[in-house]
């Protein structure tokens, strides 16, 4: 549902973009000594005036530690409303962490400062590394006991940043050794490090919009007018375009670049109906050829038939201009872009391309909003196929980005609370499992762990829930938290599914872990507590056919785990209580167990210990005690 072009899942390509990062990183003042604290103590506080590139340099720390596919892991301050800020359980076992605090507020940043040091001590634990991004308009100081840990950043030459892309994109050294006046000008505006990427990935669209014609001071004075010239222009040549039918087209080109002569005229036509705008009354013999009306709004078909505008940058700015001078038409636009991807005249590229261009609209200028809604009118039933990829599509530009991917996180949040039709429940799982996990893993828990109750089908929430889980001791813990406090706690409603997810979270080997803190999670008291409250529940709500292969692997790992046997075997007498048919079937387990004809002698003799261990511990519970 979320695969590009290349098939390359949001994960994959989550992962090349942070390869692409660290291919056009510029290191900057002060790196070398991050890196340093980061080895030394665990924990880096990267402090530096905004737009100084500190929040990417952040992340190339982190990345740089990544061994395989591990993933980086964004903490998040909680909610005002929560005991604490920073909650030192969503550390794990050999994780790297980054808490961006850039954008906070005085007051919390207060309150995060406060609780710094424990976090720090939980990372330490775990052996983890963590990054903190910290305020830079701060009123309060940075605390001494936590200031041996801050490095300021410095601001990498702008003009390197530059070239370091394009070299990266694949445009030879010799062609950007100049600095054309448009970039000297550009650059003299004092502009932030991701200003200066957009601008550099501009140049890059102005060479291959030329075909890799023409020079570097060409392509910098054609990405300086696409960034700041070319709005008066289009407010120009829409004032002449007087006719609906012009403006629908222009527009449609705009959302379409790329896309083929008929795919674009459709949808203009499709844009017409959905401003209710009335039909044409001449004949069609008598009207402007489609050539000629391209000619008109100056874009023209490439070598490829896929029309474009013959000046670069300029769909950008007919985007811009529709959609702040004309405010009234933003309520069409989620209808017309429903009614476009419907129809076979787009094929998959084009379709995505109308979303990502119409997601860009509202997120630019602070509609988030407008997405939900859309996505919402997109997959209310009877839907297809096409409305509930751009739905997915939507909310995946909505969750990618920087400043409001918490606002989809939140409003996803609410939708996993609700009864959703069936497909759009099944959009929700993927963007879960595909996008909100690559860095939020705990938050994708939970909106699995909501869906996962709610689904009527085919249980696609459980299983994502399950594999997003996998072999990951935090996210066990905090599965089994959310369960035993629904078991336990006065939420005032049972489900279902939890018991089902139980018998998934309560995997012996994650909690026979010893980790990198010398002792298994078992070991602890309030985590032996709540997998006894688990199976307890189970014990009472399931039959044992549904229980018994969990506990043959229980069983199994007591008998060759010496060193946590009593505490796996007290798990489970613990949670069977006093009711004797439960614990005569664990008996009758470990007793098949213990009868196994394979493996060594030394198992064999393990295995029938352990039913000699079972049988004393269901003996004290019972109260029958050796003459």
């Amino acid at each position: 549902m979320l695969a590009d072009s290349k098939g390359r899942t949001p994960r994959a390509i989550a992962d090349d973009q942070l390869l692409w990062l660290w291919r056009c990183f510029v290191h900057p003042a002060g790196f070398g000594r991050a890196r340093t604290v980061l080895a030394e103590h665990g924990t880096v506080l990267m402090d530096g005036v905004p737009g100084s590139g500190r929040n990417t340099a952040a992340w190339m720390l982190l990345y740089e530690l990544r061994s395989g596919t591990q993933a980086i892991h964004e903490l998040l301050p909680e909610d005002e409303d929560s005991p604490r800020r920073l909650d030192t359980d969503r550390v794990g076992d050999g994780d790297l962490l980054l808490l961006d605090l850039s954008e906070i507020r005085e007051q919390l940043w207060t309150d995060i400062q406060d609780e710094l040091s424990s976090l720090r001590k939980a990372v330490l634990e775990h052996g983890a590394r963590l990054v903190v991004v910290l305020p830079w308009h701060r009123i309060e100081r940075v605390r001494t006991d936590l200031d041996r840990y801050r490095v300021e950043i410095g601001r990498p030459q702008g003009l390197e940043v530059v070239r370091r892309y394009l070299r990266v994109e694949g445009v030879p050294g010799a062609q950007i050794a100049s600095q054309p006046k448009a970039l000297s000008a550009f650059l003299d505006t004092n502009p932030s490090i991701r200003q200066i990427a957009d601008f550099a990935g501009l140049i890059v669209g102005a060479r291959t919009t030329s075909q890799g014609k023409g020079e570097f001071t060409e392509w910098c004075k054609s990405a300086g007018d696409a960034q700041t010239g070319l709005g008066t222009e289009v407010a120009h040549e829409v004032a002449v375009l007087r006719e609906g039918p012009q403006r629908a087209l222009l527009l449609a080109t705009a959302m379409l670049q790329g896309s083929r002569a008929e795919s674009i005229h459709r949808a203009g036509v499709s844009l017409l109906r959905a401003v209710k705008h009335p039909p044409e009354q001449h004949s069609l013999l008598e009207g402007a050829d489609l050539a000629e009306r391209f000619t008109k709004i100056k874009a023209e078909p490439d070598g490829s038939g896929r029309v474009r505008f013959t000046q670069f940058g300029y769909d950008a700015a007919v985007r811009a201009h529709f959609w702040k001078h004309m405010p009234e038409l933003r309520d069409h636009l989620n209808v017309w872009v429903a009614d476009a991807v419907d129809t076979a005249a787009l094929d998959v590229r084009d379709r995505d391309t109308l979303v990502e261009r119409f997601v860009e609209q509202c997120l630019r200028d602070g509609y988030p909003d407008m997405v939900s809604s859309s996505v919402s009118q997109w997959t209310r039933e009877p839907t297809t196929n096409a409305r509930l990829q751009a739905a997915a599509k939507a909310l995946e530009a909505g969750l990618s980005h920087k400043d409001l991917g918490r606002f989809f996180r939140r409003q996803i949040y609410t939708w996993s609370q609700m009864r959703l039709p069936d497909r759009f429940g099944q959009v929700l799982v993927v963007l879960c499992f595909e996008v909100m996990a690559v860095r939020h893993p705990d938050e994708a828990v939970v909106r699995l762990h909501h869906l996962a109750r709610r689904e009527r089908g085919a249980p696609h929430a459980r299983e994502a829930l399950v594999r997003l889980i996998g072999d990951t001791p935090r996210l066990h813990r905090l599965m089994l938290d959310r369960l035993v406090y629904a078991f336990t706690g006065s939420t005032g409603r049972e489900w279902q599914a939890d018991v089902d997810l139980f018998l998934h979270v309560a995997d012996p080997a994650p909690f026979t872990d010893v980790g990198t803190r010398g002792h298994a999670p078992i070991a602890e008291p309030v985590v032996r507590g709540q997998l006894i409250a688990g199976w307890n529940v189970v014990f009472q709500r399931r039959q044992h056919e549904t229980w018994s292969r969990q506990v043959r692997k229980w069983l199994l790992t007591a008998a060759d785990d010496e060193r946590h046997r009593d505490l796996l075997l007290d798990v489970l007498v613990g949670g069977g209580g006093e009711r004797t048919d439960v614990l005569s079937r664990l008996y009758v387990l470990a007793r098949d167990v213990s009868h196994l004809m394979s493996g060594t002698p030394d198992e064999r003799r393990r295995r029938a210990l352990l039913v000699d261990v079972l049988r004393q511990k269901i003996n004290t519970v019972l109260g029958i005690f050796a003459a």
